[in-house]
């Protein structure tokens, strides 16, 4: 939920990440450690604490060794962006990657164009879509990829298309 609210501020920084770190090691190792002493070792005292503390010093350690490997490979990572944000990045607008295209129900639908786009194969959207699943079937499979009408039936016997 940290995360999220960082995010939703547009709040986000290498000390919230690093904070948000520590948030998941205590959800993720410390809480589950604490819950396995309460739960079934509080009665070998020293057994037990000494389990649930390796659990969650092992748990800390994946979590830093994960971090440090990230930044050490130099790992371009960072949120996933929300439809809405996508929608209202204004770096997205100005690469022309959002399209108005003629909705098959009527009206113009915006859509995400294709991403990325490449310089020697940038992709295309032509049309938003059929209203009917499959409608396209025939001239793709017969038109695009050369099956014969023949074929295209048989595999809609056998419910593959």
């Amino acid at each position: 939920m940290d995360g999220r609210i960082a995010r939703l501020l547009r709040a986000e920084s290498k000390f919230g990440a690093e904070l948000d770190s520590l948030s998941d090691n205590i959800a993720f190792g410390t809480a589950p450690a604490l819950i396995l002493f309460l739960w079934s070792l509080q009665y070998a005292p020293k057994f037990g604490w000494t389990a649930s503390l390796a659990l969650a010093v092992c748990c800390a350690l994946r979590l830093a060794r994960f971090n440090a490997r990230l930044d050490a490979a130099e790992v371009p990572c960072s949120r996933v962006a929300s439809v809405r944000d996508i929608f209202d990045d204004a770096q997205v607008h100005a690469r022309g990657n959002i399209l108005e295209l003629a909705s098959p129900l009527g009206g113009l639908l915006q859509m995400v164009g294709v991403v990325p786009r490449l310089s020697a194969t940038p992709g295309e959207v032509r049309h938003a879509g059929p209203l009917e699943v499959g409608a396209d079937n025939e001239e793709i499979y017969c038109g695009r990829l050369g099956l014969s009408r023949e074929e295209l039936a048989a595999l809609a016997a056998k419910n593959v298309v």
